[in-house]
């Protein structure tokens, strides 16, 4: 065994690598003063390069490895940093010195929580986040049904709709309450049923109604403040206003 040891730089000019033999299973960086600039580092046949001490890289450049893992140092970023979102960092901290950024210039698989610092409180991890565009069939008040397409968003327990203005002629013979034919999914339904006054249209006159989402996803609206009463026969009928509504799952 040979010990070397490397005072300033180390310029690997093309694409090379040290092959392993008997002698050389893995190359430990003990202490590096200065700066190890190369295009690769490749450990054949999958094996590990170790890195026993802590790692300062300091050049806005972009790290492309399938993993990053530190045993026990610190990996350091001094300056901002582009860490390709189809590879894997294993690390227990990433730091960013001298006020650098750490980037992430592509969409990032999260598997676990994400924690936020907190002012006095306890962290709890954030373990979901999803926004979509969903189709509602509005039915039962009139003679053709209205399709209206309504945005969610969760994040983490709380989830947000917004569902914009609808209105149509009701059914002359009978008076109903609206009812939607398609659910919102389950994920976005509410933990216990949900109740909201919103602005509605009755014979074509704005007034007072009730928002009900329940727990199956399914929602109604009416006439009213506590409970959704029906719609008037054979006037226009349906939401007045722009309704933003938020529960929790």
């Amino acid at each position: 065994m040979y010990n070397v040891s490397i005072k300033y730089f180390i310029y690997i000019m093309g694409d090379h690598s040290i092959p392993k033999d008997d002698r050389f299973g893995i190359i430990r960086v003990k202490k590096v003063i200065g700066d190890v600039c190369t295009k690769k580092i490749d450990a054949p046949s999958g094996d590990l390069i170790t890195i026993n001490a802590s790692v300062c890289i300091n050049a806005s450049k972009t790290l492309q490895v399938n993993t990053i893992k530190s045993k026990s140092g610190a990996i350091e970023f001094g300056d901002s940093i582009c860490i390709d979102v189809s590879k894997t960092l294993l690390v227990e901290t990433i730091k960013s010195k001298s006020g650098g950024m750490v980037t992430i210039d592509d969409s990032a698989n999260i598997t676990q929580s994400l924690f936020f610092a907190t002012a006095g409180g306890t962290a709890t991890g954030l373990n979901y986040y999803e926004e979509i565009t969903h189709k509602i069939i509005w039915t039962d008040v009139w003679a053709t049904d209205q399709s209206v397409n309504i945005d969610i968003v969760r994040i983490g327990k709380i989830v947000s709709i917004h569902i914009p203005t609808f209105a149509a002629t009701a059914n002359a013979s009978s008076s109903a309450t609206l009812k939607s034919g398609s659910f919102i999914p389950l994920r976005f339904a509410p933990d216990d049923q949900a109740y909201f006054v919103v602005a509605v249209t009755d014979s074509g006159v704005g007034v007072r109604g009730t928002l009900f989402v329940k727990t199956s996803g399914d929602m109604e609206l009416g006439l009213g403040q506590i409970s959704p009463g029906p719609f008037a026969s054979g006037g226009t009928a349906g939401l007045n206003k722009n309704i933003y509504i938020t529960y929790v799952v």
